[in-house]
């Protein structure tokens, strides 16, 4: 019975984001081969289709800021994945305290220092939406460098606000699939 548990396919693959419970949402964003729950930073792949259905799903539940956007940033960053989610790789950051990304200098080396490293090859972030009061995630955009082919991909992050502001992420291609189709 539990080798059948352990093959059985995640709730992610056998039901619509409507039926998952918050606490699958929450496991979703927090611990599934898109994520990273480490040294009290949350990250995840907000360009992969579970994430960005789980994202959208928590919103429809819980509106960011009681119902209104905060300043629209979530709004803009709505309507850029609708338009673009298949043409970037988006990574979400919980920023507790904004605030930090307020220096112009910080943002500056958050832009210059956080990579996506495919194989020896630096592909440097092209975006960003920045946390706001209703929605703490930082939002960083990259090229979509990653191919089926590759074993694996790393971040190097450098994230100003969260403890220990430089992270490196490492992905495994071959778990990030849904419903038989790489995502990230």
């Amino acid at each position: 019975m539990l080798l059948l548990a352990f093959f059985a396919a995640p709730f992610w693959e056998t039901s619509p984001p409507g039926d998952w419970s918050d606490e699958q949402l929450h496991r979703l964003l927090g611990s599934s081969p898109w994520s990273r729950s480490e040294k009290g930073a949350r990250i995840y792949l907000a360009s992969a289709e579970p994430l960005w259905l789980a994202e959208r799903e928590l919103w429809r539940r819980h509106p960011p800021d009681g119902g209104e956007y905060d300043d629209g940033s979530v709004e803009e960053y709505v309507e850029f994945m609708e338009d673009n989610r298949h043409d970037y790789i988006v990574v979400a950051v919980y920023v507790p305290l904004p605030q930090y990304l307020e220096p112009e200098k910080e943002t500056k080396r958050m832009e210059n220092r956080s990579v996506l490293v495919v194989g020896k090859k630096k592909h440097k972030m092209v975006g960003h939406f920045p946390p706001t009061a209703a929605d703490h995630y930082l939002r960083l955009v990259f090229p979509p460098a990653v191919k089926a082919a590759d074993e694996t991909f790393f971040f190097d992050l450098y994230v100003p606000g969260v403890p220990l502001p430089y992270r490196r992420l490492i992905f495994d291609v071959a778990r990030m699939t849904y419903k038989g189709k790489p995502e990230w």
